[in-house]
């Protein structure tokens, strides 16, 4: 794993609570592993302009380039196995908001569940933002 990346760990169900982050992300949000612990992404990262309440994406998942309509935020096709990217903008600790490109995937048991989904962050800079992200292999909605 690269330890520049933004790492989060969170349970695979709603509302998706947050079981462990790596330092890249507690720099990134302000917030400690014990204050994350436990508690929804979307309560620690979400603010007024965050997309999720209301409104839906369009977007692909990397695994097939299949089309799908969902509402940012849900994660519940990752809890069936298929990964996704999105751009959005998040909040951290002290109300600084950031434009944030999340990758977010099933961790699979050796029983074949997905018990844990692994979200892997990175604050996009004014150039990503117009340019892309130096992603190969993803394909991104960027906020209009």
């Amino acid at each position: 794993p690269n330890i520049s990346e933004c790492r989060c760990i969170t349970l695979s169900a709603p509302p998706y609570l947050v079981l462990s982050v790596n330092e890249s992300w507690t720099k990134l949000t302000g917030y400690t592993q014990t204050e994350v612990e436990g508690k929804s992404l979307e309560s620690l990262l979400h603010g007024d302009k965050t997309d999720c309440f209301g409104e839906w994406k369009k977007g692909k998942t990397n695994n097939d380039n299949e089309t799908s309509m969902r509402k940012s935020g849900d994660y519940s096709e990752v809890s069936k196995g298929r990964s996704i990217c999105e751009t959005n903008v998040h909040y951290d600790k002290n109300g600084r908001d950031f434009v944030d490109f999340v990758c977010s995937y099933p961790l699979i048991s050796a029983n074949n569940e997905t018990k844990h989904l692994l979200h892997v962050c990175k604050e996009l800079s004014a150039p990503d933002i117009i340019n892309g992200p130096n992603s190969s292999g993803f394909t991104i909605d960027f906020l209009p």
